[in-house]
């Protein structure tokens, strides 16, 4: 039987980001066999970003826990035809695979994000 995962993250220390700076995170990756690859929650400091990216073959499920912001998504990596998505709190948004995306926190205080990474 496959086990669920069970986190408890107020628990877990925030660790930087690996490839973000100024991004700090509370991450549990798992090896299992089925998704979601990981679940995280990450601060956004008040005026901070996380910039541009891509998750090739992966799905991100976001939910706004704290603070306001904007959610930028675009085709292609020249970043044309881009769309913007206002977040707040209770907000939940899907950003299919393969889309460019980037979030803006336009508050003073951090920005809490729950995420999630689902291949497919």
């Amino acid at each position: 039987m496959n086990e669920p995962v069970v986190v408890d993250f107020d628990e877990m220390p925030w660790e930087a980001h690996p490839t973000i700076a100024g991004i700090h995170i509370k991450m549990t990756p798992h090896d299992r066999a089925y998704s979601p690859d990981d679940i995280l929650i990450a601060r956004v400091e008040g005026g901070g970003e996380i910039p541009w990216h891509v998750h090739e073959g992966q799905s991100e499920i976001v939910y706004v826990l704290q603070g306001t912001g904007v959610l930028y998504c675009a085709e292609s990596q020249d970043l044309n035809a881009i769309s913007k998505y206002s977040l707040k709190p209770g907000l939940a948004a899907v950003v299919p695979p393969d889309v460019w995306h980037r979030v803006e926190n336009t508050d003073t205080i951090e920005m809490l994000l729950f995420a999630s990474h689902v291949a497919g």
